[in-house]
């Protein structure tokens, strides 16, 4: 019996077409463009930032290696090792310092405070600017899928502590 399904299966993949090299390479383009989308978009939110954070401290205690938190080349020698550590913490300081500026505006931009639409607008291109620059910073990271998984978990609980605290108020009410 087990042959017969074997062979089924067999029998199955000759119906596929496979992917040609080229295609294999285009599809990889975009799954890569897909993921920095991805990223890009959670950059809006505080998502990234603790998520980086958190693995900073991670890394620094030994309690996760780099090879878990991104995609790249199997590091042989611990020269090669120390240089792509090296690489990450002056990205993750370059984009920790870059987080920083861009919490300052968003927080004066929710202060109770009255702004002109002058500054409102200024803060909003300088808010998009540092999110552009925030990005560059990171754009040859390519993340594995369970540290993108962890963020839009993160993500997914801010936005499901965000409705509760929408509708208690509504179900206060109703009782």
């Amino acid at each position: 019996m087990a042959v017969d399904l074997v062979d089924a299966y067999l029998a199955e993949l000759r119906g596929l077409s496979m992917l040609s090299p080229t295609e294999e390479v285009a599809l990889a383009r975009r799954i890569e463009a897909s993921e920095r989308e991805v990223v890009s978009r959670l950059l809006r939110t505080s998502v990234v930032g603790a998520e980086l954070r958190s693995i900073q401290r991670k890394l620094g205690r030994g309690a996760v290696r780099l090879s878990s938190v991104v995609v790249g080349p199997v590091l042989g020698d611990e020269s090669a090792r120390r240089a792509e550590r090296t690489k990450w913490d002056r990205a993750m300081r370059d984009f920790f310092a870059l987080d920083a500026q861009c919490a300052e505006r968003r927080r004066e931009s929710l202060r109770g405070r009255r702004l002109s639409r002058a500054r409102v607008l200024e803060l909003r291109d300088a808010i998009e600017d540092l999110e552009r620059r925030m990005m560059a910073v990171l754009g040859e990271v390519r993340f594995t899928a369970e540290v993108v998984a962890r963020m839009l978990g993160r993500l997914r609980r801010l936005v499901l502590g965000a409705e509760s605290l929408r509708v208690a108020p509504k179900l206060a009410v109703l009782q």
